[in-house]
């Protein structure tokens, strides 16, 4: 995809556009962003514990605007909180399924005409299970409530298991594992990962 020079509002009106959730607020954040740093980095977080549908085109065609915005992107499959929230299925099925995933998300990407190796994709098990994290983990576990954790999701507010209690801990920890700038996701989402990091700062 070739690449010209954008001003910061030219950036910043392609990351905002159709973003009908975004608050006046997180606008005015991304643009100090964009005149501080070169290069943002960027998630757009997937989780595997369903069968993919049409919707899917929707994020991942707004990757397309992030790649113009010269944002570096990274696609990250949430493995491990597909396991914990979806905890019917066993890890080898969420595994197969998010090979799916990528093979689908890629495919897309292509159909777009962007080149898989201009982005990034990262599972999550490759971070979940190293010494830090898990111990960030159990940092998080010992100042969160259940009620802060049930509050940050309708999936999770009338679980009886304790695995999806865990789901917003470990998905709050992409963004700094992952370095990132910007988290995307849908408004579920957003509403989700604010609750999590208001409770845990």
């Amino acid at each position: 995809m070739s690449q010209k020079m954008l001003s910061t509002e030219e950036k910043l009106n392609l990351i905002t556009r159709r973003q009908s959730f975004l608050e006046p607020a997180d606008a005015e954040s991304l643009q100090g962003l964009l005149e501080e740093k070169p290069k943002l980095k960027l998630a757009w977080e997937t989780t595997p514990t369903g069968k993919p549908h049409v919707g899917y085109f929707v994020p991942i065609a707004k990757l397309l605007d992030f790649l113009r915005a010269g944002l570096d992107v990274t696609v990250y499959y949430l493995d491990v909180y597909g396991f914990l929230v979806n905890y019917i299925h066993s890890m080898e099925t969420v595994a197969y399924r998010q090979q799916y995933y990528h093979f689908l998300v890629t495919a897309i990407l292509k159909a777009l005409g962007v080149s898989p190796s201009q982005v990034n994709f990262v599972a999550e098990s490759s971070l979940a299970y190293e010494k830090d994290f898990v111990i960030d983990v159990q940092k998080l576990c010992a100042i969160m409530t259940q009620k802060d954790a049930r509050d940050t999701s309708a999936e999770v507010a009338e679980t009886e298991q304790i695995s999806p209690l865990l789901c917003s801990i470990y998905q709050s920890l992409s963004e700094p594992y992952l370095d990132l700038d910007i988290q995307y996701g849908g408004e579920d989402q957003v509403r989700r990962m604010k609750t999590t990091h208001l409770n845990s700062c």
